[in-house]
């Protein structure tokens, strides 16, 4: 049992520190690089972009963005974000930087009813698929009693590391035979 506890310790605390290390190098790529973590909420973007990612976009200059180009951008009548590839792009006249994009899903069979009118976007780099789910669920009631449950297991982890002495019958350890003898209250 002892040893069955070991191991699940030690694999319970470094799945922990990977997981730990990987929220660490994505929060400073978006400090240093600028890059914002997006929830992917919806199928549109399937199979390539799957439902409960969690994708990582670049704000960018509508100037640069090209036709083919999957984009972030805030809905038309400004209820929340959507991810979809840009299928024809017009500039604004009159207005320099500002471009008129029409843009559809990838599982969408028709494009978005109304063009979306944008001078700056965050231009799609990657997807982590499942981990849009995760962060949507630490947002909840049950996700922050979760956390909590979760980090009161790593702290049990590290309280009780195990059985450390040996069972009746078997040799001391130099630290067992070092230690002073305790007589039961009550005895002389």
């Amino acid at each position: 049992m002892r040893r069955f506890y070991s191991v699940f310790r030690t694999t319970v605390l470094n799945i922990a520190a990977v997981i730990g290390g990987l929220c660490i190098v994505v929060f400073c790529l978006s400090v240093i690089l600028g890059v914002q973590a997006l929830n992917v909420m919806s199928g549109s973007m399937e199979p390539d972009i799957p439902t409960g990612s969690l994708i990582l976009t670049k704000p960018i200059a509508a100037a640069e963005v090209q036709v083919g180009d999957v984009i972030t951008t805030a809905r038309v009548k400004g209820d929340g974000l959507i991810t979809h590839r840009v299928t024809a792009i017009e500039p604004v006249e009159d207005h320099p930087g500002v471009y008129t994009m029409r843009m559809q899903g990838d599982a969408n069979a028709s494009e978005d009813p109304n063009p979306y009118t944008v001078s700056e976007v965050g231009r799609y780099l990657l997807h982590i698929p499942g981990l849009g789910l995760v962060a949507t669920l630490i947002k909840t009631r049950m996700g922050v009693l979760l956390g909590i449950a979760i980090v009161a297991l790593f702290v049990l982890l590290f309280i009780f590391p195990g059985q450390t002495r040996e069972r009746d019958g078997a040799e001391p350890t130099e630290r067992d035979a070092s230690e002073p003898s305790r007589a039961p209250r009550g005895a002389a």
